[in-house]
């Protein structure tokens, strides 16, 4: 991130015992924007997911576009009146020395507003050639203060690491 610039670092997390959920909580209301830069690693068979205030209502509605093996297979999902937004790829198969560290990185305009949805952009890539974008709706006026990252059936690994950035008003 820029130094000394837009981006002002809220919180840091990185993981010392592998984790259901990891959760950024007490977020300030003191900025126009949010990104949080993630390197997750999670076991195989489980994919990640967002949740923001703890909503597990069915309030989150998601589109999603991604390719496997470099682009060589494309494809299209989404889901609405979902109880979170899934954001992640699916781990298949990881490599056993640590060097699979899929980078993410999440955008979340309007946050602190309290008269409009939430728009919640996410992009992913992977060293196996999977990349991933999603457009979420948080439908809730609700300032975000809290951002949950989960794993369905499964963790996120040790050494796991996500910052939170605020992006001041330009």
């Amino acid at each position: 991130m820029p130094a000394g610039g837009t981006y002002e670092p809220i919180a840091t997390v990185t993981l010392g015992a592998s984790a259901s959920v990891i959760e950024l909580t007490s977020i300030p209301s003191t900025y126009t924007d949010l990104v949080l830069i993630a390197n997750l690693q999670n076991t195989v068979g489980s994919a990640e997911f967002l949740r923001v205030n703890g909503d597990t209502g069915s309030n989150y509605s998601w589109t999603r576009l991604y390719s496997y093996g470099s682009g060589a297979s494309t494809s299209s999902n989404r889901g609405t009146s979902q109880t979170s937004i899934d954001w992640g790829p699916v781990a298949v198969s990881l490599p056993t020395s640590g060097d699979y560290w899929p980078f993410g990185i999440i955008q979340i305009s309007n946050y602190s507003n309290t008269t409009t949805y939430k728009t919640i952009l996410t992009k992913w890539g992977d060293t196996n050639g999977e990349n991933d974008v999603t457009v979420g709706t948080w439908r809730s006026t609700s300032a975000i203060t809290s951002i949950s990252i989960f794993c369905s059936g499964g963790n996120v690994r040790v050494g796991s690491n996500m910052t939170l950035y605020g992006i001041k008003a330009a």
